[in-house]
This record gives structure tokens, C-alpha cells and sequence, in this order.
């Protein structure tokens, strides 16, 4: 099921220095096999730590950092196949409303669980970390009889079956020894329902905590670390580490119950409720406060316990394995990771329901309550005319109806699509093209390897960007047309085009957002940022006629175009699985300068200009050509200025006016320079791609073609 993903991570894979030390690392499986004591080792590969600002929200008091895969979004594809083969096999309503266990708007779990996971195995860890958290409901019931771990228990659940069968599938090309060691253990701990520990069946709290363990089966949880990392922990291993496990498992399990008991306290009439804040109050008869103070001063002390284990190991074992290392340092992240998942879970939302009362509650309650209304129903209504009305503190009545609508009875729902809203963009999307940033996409691709479905969604975000700002463009400049069209604005006014393209900035930001990719909304929002300041400096040139020096231009240029393409690389960057170390700052920058300096001179020649012969200049754009005229030759600049002083907003030049402009800018040489800048940007390109190519190992002919057909353009000739 997951082979054609390994496939393709592993084809013609190209990996930094320091990744190739971790891979070869993580190779060994017991303790026999483990580097030299003195070998380096690279923990921090594949994940990175959240911001401060991240860690303070919803009261986190965690002591320990958090850590998220930087492929957050490969670990919620995992969540979303195993959500579609549990409905595929459990063909139930039950099956269809079933959502993600891991699933969170700060992302997957997973990538806090297995924050260093290699990146061709986080989404079937992500999957079986799912079907682990798939649990039999009705074996946990309170009513139910106890289960057994023997087979023929599991058969009487359909759950069960359900996850036999998904453990046989997404195990199918596990054939290794990790991927038995996996079978094994899910068998022997997530596909049996072990006793729940309450303070019936539980001595004490070390008690609690021993029976929790196999209650949520923490040795998968170990296994599918070992498998992640690509270190397999052997018996000794396991020996040498086993106290700060022990405090590390404490932290996990008293954290989860920490979170999930606001939830989980409405449970408790129905089901047998694993919590040790519940064990607390029933074992120790705490108060439901003082138990989850208690409870929260278990997790400190136990996060403080594995941090002074860690480093007692740490000195008792100098020449500690460097991957005994790496798991403890790793650990660390994952149960700071975990602390701050359980702040933003979903599964823990408390349901806006009140709390079930009991039937002999309810019956009391409801018999007091009929009484109580009538007496005040007696009091509070007064009839006047056939018409209730309420007397408020001695106030004169008034009627309960205020406002009546003008259909009484029942009538259709009403439902207000996005129909107009779309309507401008669906219009300018059919005919507008972006094909040298569509291309560039996926030139780039063949160093960064994007997953299929994040590159999807960025070229979608690419062509809504430049769609968007094609219909601002139109507006700003009066625009008539669009490649020989009416503009968008023309069609369905200004007002709904601009509130359109600004709804898809949202749209934008909303559909890079749901990623999940790490640095990639922030990307995003910068660069936009960097665009508009860019071509705020472009309209202000316009409006006050002034003309900026070419050094002042060319900054605009990068602010403006180059944003684009920085932004185009960043988010391909933030969802790549190769290529980080590759740097396209100046590729990037220098694709800025060519694309709109090579589109405003094509702009000025005549048949070369989809929009219309010398469009620019009936919006009295200062274009590159402009300002180098203006800049040597004075007396050319004050008449092009004043050319664009005296024409109407909104009027287009003469053709007369146009050609003298033209003129004007052939004998200064600007056009010329013009030219010659194209060609120099276009050879600059192709050195900054070759460099590229040599810096990731391999060649790249689909970038250099585009590069070489833009380049072909043709010189100027003065009519």
C-alpha cells in the first residue's frame, strides 16, 4: 500500500553530509551493531522546534522543548488513507463519522511523537499510530463482561476484525525484521483489550501506572520509535535505558490523563474510564481539584525525573551508543511534543452537551420542575386580546412578538453561494496564463521532490495569486483588456472584482495553512508582504511622476517580481523531502529581474505585446527602458513625463504619442540597454543553474530549456 511512496523517497536520492550520517547510523538494530562510542551523530535532521510563542498558549507548562517533523503533511496523509481503508472495511455509520485520532490544527501527532522519523516512513508510522488508537468501544463499556486476549474474543467485535484486517494490509510489505518485530507487537498489545486500571483492580499508584502500560501498550509505541528512526533498541539497549524510560512513560501517561479528563469525566457512567486523576479521587478520596492539582505536579516531577535520569546515564555511560544518545535527546522533544498536541487536540474538546444525569435525577427533578412551571406560567403570563404577554418587575406587558417575517409558515432554505464571489477569478482563470512560474515549478521539482499533493495545491496557489493580481493590475491601470479580453473589472465592476481577488488572498493563505507544512504559511505571508511594499513603490512612481534612479528600479523589481519566485521556492521548500540544503535567493532574484523587465520590453514592441501595442505606456508605467532614458537624457525625461503629465487617468496615449516616446527611447540607447539587460539576466540564470546542478549532483535540462526558449527574444530595430 505505502510502496509506491518508498519508491518513489528512494529514487535518485541525493542526501546532505550530515543526513548521510544519520542514515548510516540509524542502520543498526541491537547493541552489538551500534557506531564506535566516539562515531558523531546528527540528532536534528528532519524536524525543527516550535516557536516561544507557540509553547505559551493554552496555559502549557511543560519544562521540556517541542519538536514537529518538518513533513508534517506526509503524516496526515497517513491519518487520512487509514480514515479511508477503515471505512472501506468497516462499512458502518459508525465507520463513515469516525474521524482522526491524531489529527490537530498544530498538526499531526505523530510529528510530535516521531518528531526525527525518517520521511519515507512517517506516513505508515502515522497509520499504524491511528490503527493503534483505534479502539473497541464496546469492549471498554461498563456493562460489558471483562474481555480476554484469546482470539476468539476479538472475533465477536466488528472493531476488532476491522483492525486485524488493517494491520494485515498496511503490514503486507513489511518483510524485514523491523516490520515483523511490528506485527508481533501489535498483536500481543493493541489487538487485545487488557484490564482498564481503576482504583478497583489497582494497590496504589505505582500499581496504576504498570497496569497503564499495558493498557495502552507502550511497547508499540517504543517499536514504532525503533522503526521510525531506523534504531532498533536491543534487550541490552533496552536495560542500559530503562529508568529514564520509565520516568518518560510516567510524563506520557499522566499528561494524556491530564488533558483527556475534562472529556473523559463524562464518560465515567458509561465506561470504564482509565484516568489517574479518577484513580486519585476514588483511591486517595481527593476532590476533583486537588486531583488534578496532583496530577499536574506529577507530570513536572516526572519531566524534572527524566532529565536528571538522562543525564545520570549520561555520566555512568560516557561512551554511551551514539543512536542511545540520539533516542534520549529525541525523546526529550517528543514528550515536550506531546505536552503541547494535548493543549490543542481536538479529541479533547469538551462537547457543548450538559452532563448525563442519572434516571432517578432526572424523574425528581423533572416532577419538581412541572410543578414550578405552573406556578410560574400562573404568574408570569397575562392574556390581553388572545395575546401573551410577560410582565417583567411590575412593567407594563409586552407582546412576545417583535417582528413577523413577510412568509409565514415553512418556506425553502435559503443558501448564498460563493457564485459571485468566484466569478470574477473562474472568468480571468479561463483565458489567463502563467506558464513560466507553473513551468518553473516543475523544473524545480526535479531537486526538491515535493509529494504530489502539497505541489498540487502550491501551483494552485500560484495561479490563484497570479490571477488575483491580474485583476488588481487591470483595475490600477485602467485596463480595458486581458490577452485580447474584456477585463474582468469591465464585466462585473470593480467593486466585485476587487472584493474577489481579495478573498482568494485568504483562499490562499487558508489552502497553505491546512499543509500543515512548518515555515511555509510564514513564507507565504512574508513575501506577499515584501510584493505589495515592492509594487507600492512601482504606483507611487507612476502617480507622482517622478522617476526613480535604476538602482532604486531594480530594488522595486526584486521587491515586487521577485517576492513571486522567493515565494514560489519557499513553499516548495517547506514541503520538500530533498533539496534544503540546495540556496535559490539568487535564482530566484535574478528570474524577478528577467520576467518583468523581458514582459515591459516585449510590452514596447510593436506585434510582440499580447495586451496591445505600447500598453505600458498608456498607463504611464516608468518601466525599465523609461527610467534608463530618463536618467541620460534630461531633456527626453521631461518630455515622456510630461507626455504622461497631460494625458486624462484612464485615456490611452496617441499612436503618434507612442512612437515619439519610442523614438525617444532608441536614439538615448535605452532600448538597446534594454535588450542587452534581458540577455544578461538570461546568461547570469543559466550560471546560477549550473552552479545548482553541480551543488545537487544532478542536471536539470527541463529548467535550462525554459531558460533558453524565454531568452529567445528579438532585438530592437528603429523604424
Amino acid at each position: 500500500m505505502f510502496r509506491q511512496y518508498s519508491n518513489f523517497i528512494s529514487h535518485k536520492r541525493r542526501r546532505s553530509k550530515s543526513t548521510v550520517q544519520v542514515f548510516s547510523a540509524a542502520q543498526s538494530e541491537t547493541a552489538s551493531d551500534a557506531p564506535a562510542p566516539n562515531e558523531p551523530i546528527e540528532i536534528w535532521t528532519h524536524s525543527q522546534p516550535l516557536d516561544a510563542a507557540a509553547q505559551q498558549q493554552n496555559d502549557l507548562f511543560t519544562t521540556l522543548p517541542a519538536r514537529i517533523h518538518k513533513y508534517d503533511h506526509v503524516a496526515q496523509r497517513g491519518s487520512d488513507r487509514f480514515l479511508e481503508d477503515l471505512t472501506a472495511t468497516l462499512d458502518s455509520e459508525e465507520a463513515k463519522s469516525k474521524t482522526s485520532y491524531l489529527t490537530s490544527p498544530v498538526g499531526n501527532y505523530a510529528s510530535f511523537l516521531y518528531p526525527e522519523c525518517m520521511p519515507e516512513r512517517l506516513e505508515i508510522v502515522a497509520y499504524l499510530t491511528e490503527l493503534g488508537n483505534f479502539h473497541d468501544d464496546q469492549a471498554e463499556s461498563k456493562n460489558s463482561a471483562p474481555v480476554t486476549d484469546k482470539p476468539e474474543a476479538l472475533v465477536e467485535s466488528p472493531r476488532a476484525e476491522a483492525r486485524k484486517k488493517l494491520l494485515e494490509k498496511v503490514t503486507a510489505d513489511l518483510t524485514d525484521k523491523d516490520g515483523l518485530e511490528i506485527i508481533d507487537c501489535y498483536r500481543s498489545n493493541w489487538l487485545v483489550t487488557p484490564d482498564v486500571p481503576t482504583a478497583e483492580n489497582c494497590a496504589n499508584l505505582d500499581d496504576y501506572v504498570a497496569r497503564r502500560r499495558l493498557n495502552v501498550g507502550i511497547d508499540v509505541y517504543w517499536t514504532l520509535m525503533g522503526f521510525a528512526h531506523g534504531t532498533r533498541l536491543g534487550k541490552e539497549d533496552q536495560a542500559i535505558v530503562r529508568d529514564v524510560l520509565d520516568a518518560a512513560e510516567r510524563t506520557m501517561f499522566f499528561t494524556n490523563d491530564y488533558y483527556s479528563w475534562p472529556k473523559e469525566k463524562r464518560e465515567v457512567k458509561k465506561r470504564r474510564v482509565a484516568n489517574v486523576i479518577l484513580f486519585l479521587m476514588q483511591h486517595q478520596a481527593m476532590s476533583e481539584e486537588d486531583a488534578r492539582a496532583k496530577t499536574k505536579e506529577l507530570i513536572l516531577e516526572n519531566e524534572n525525573e527524566f532529565v536528571k535520569r538522562r543525564e545520570a546515564l549520561y555520566r555512568i555511560h560516557p561512551d554511551l551508543a551514539p543512536k542511545l544518545r540520539k533516542w534520549m535527546e529525541v525523546l526529550e522533544a517528543a514528550l515536550g511534543g506531546i505536552h503541547y498536541w494535548c493543549t490543542n487536540a481536538p479529541r479533547y474538546t469538551v462537547p457543548e452537551i450538559p452532563e448525563e444525569e442519572s434516571d432517578e435525577e432526572s424523574d425528581e427533578e423533572n416532577s419538581s420542575n412541572e410543578d414550578e412551571e405552573e406556578e410560574e406560567d400562573e404568574d408570569e403570563e397575562v392574556h390581553v386580546n388572545g395575546t401573551v404577554k410577560h410582565a417583567e418587575d411590575g412593567d407594563e406587558p409586552e407582546e412576545v412578538p417583535l417582528w413577523t417575517p413577510l412568509v409565514n409558515g415553512e418556506h425553502p432554505a435559503v443558501h448564498l453561494d460563493a457564485t459571485p464571489l468566484l466569478a470574477p477569478t473562474n472568468y480571468i482563470g479561463s483565458f489567463s496564463a502563467n506558464e513560466v512560474q507553473l513551468e518553473l515549478v516543475s523544473a524545480l521539482n526535479l531537486w526538491l521532490q515535493v509529494p504530489n499533493r502539497p505541489l498540487a495545491f502550491i501551483k494552485q496557489v500560484v495561479n490563484d495569486l497570479h490571477d488575483s493580481s491580474q485583476i488588481l493590475a487591470n483595475i490600477q491601470d485602467h485596463s480595458p483588456l486581458q490577452r485580447q479580453k474584456t477585463a474582468a473589472h469591465l464585466v462585473f465592476g470593480p467593486a466585485q472584482s476587487i472584493n474577489s481577488a481579495a478573498y482568494m488572498f485568504v483562499r490562499v493563505a487558508k489552502t497553505v495553512n491546512g499543509l500543515n507544512c512548518p515555515g511555509m504559511l510564514d513564507g507565504l505571508l512574508e513575501e506577499l508582504e515584501t510584493h505589495f511594499i515592492g509594487h507600492s513603490w512601482e504606483l507611487n512612481w507612476r502617480f507622482s511622476l517622478q522617476c526613480p534612479s535604476e538602482q532604486e528600479y531594480l530594488d522595486m523589481v526584486d521587491k515586487k517580481s521577485g517576492s513571486t519566485f522567493r515565494m514560489l521556492v519557499r513553499l516548495m521548500q517547506s514541503a520538500s523531502m530533498e533539496g534544503l540544503t540546495l540556496d535559490f535567493e539568487l535564482l530566484a532574484q535574478l528570474f524577478g529581474r528577467w520576467y518583468q523587465i523581458r514582459q515591459e520590453y516585449l510590452g514596447l514592441l510593436t506585434g510582440n505585446n499580447q495586451r496591445g501595442f505600447g500598453e505600458d505606456l498608456d498607463y504611464g508605467k516608468v518601466s525599465y527602458a523609461v527610467v534608463r532614458c530618463c536618467n541620460v537624457d534630461p531633456s527626453a525625461k521631461s518630455i515622456i513625463l510630461g507626455i504622461f503629465r497631460q494625458k486624462p487617468e484612464g485615456a490611452s496615449l496617441s499612436t503618434e504619442s507612442k512612437i515619439q516616446i519610442l523614438e525617444l527611447l532608441h536614439k538615448s540607447g535605452a532600448l538597446q540597454a534594454t535588450y542587452d539587460l534581458v540577455r544578461q539576466l538570461g546568461r547570469d540564470i543559466m550560471k546560477t543553474v549550473s552552479a545548482l546542478e553541480v551543488a545537487a549532483e544532478e542536471i536539470n535540462p527541463g529548467l535550462k530549456a525554459l531558460v533558453k526558449t524565454l531568452g529567445d527574444i528579438p532585438a530592437p530595430t528603429q523604424e
